[in-house]
């Protein structure tokens, strides 16, 4: 829930910032990170929403390892042991 708050607010704050649509961005910003060192990072924009949204993270890392697996773990080289011969465009597309 943690994360899904985190996304869904930093994408309200993208896409509905004053800032976004005026796009009068400043710039540079220092900030503290995981490891707690300061950080300074001279082309962030300081006004995007997204910059609103690191401000407010949860003080607790919300991502498990699980969050970060493949859905499938196969080894990749399996997909490319036969020849594909698939069409990557619609009829429509061809006519």
């Amino acid at each position: 829930r943690a994360r899904r708050n985190i996304f869904s607010h930093l994408f309200a704050l993208v896409t509905c910032s004053s800032a976004a649509r005026a796009k009068t961005w400043r710039r540079g910003k220092t900030m503290e990170s995981l490891d707690g060192q300061t950080v300074e990072i001279t082309d962030a924009i300081r006004n995007s929403g997204v910059d609103d949204s690191l401000s407010q993270l949860p003080e607790e890392w919300p991502f498990t390892d699980s969050d970060f697996r493949r859905w499938n773990e196969d080894d990749d080289a399996k997909g490319f042991q036969e020849p594909s011969f698939e069409r990557h465009i619609d009829n429509a597309a061809l006519s």
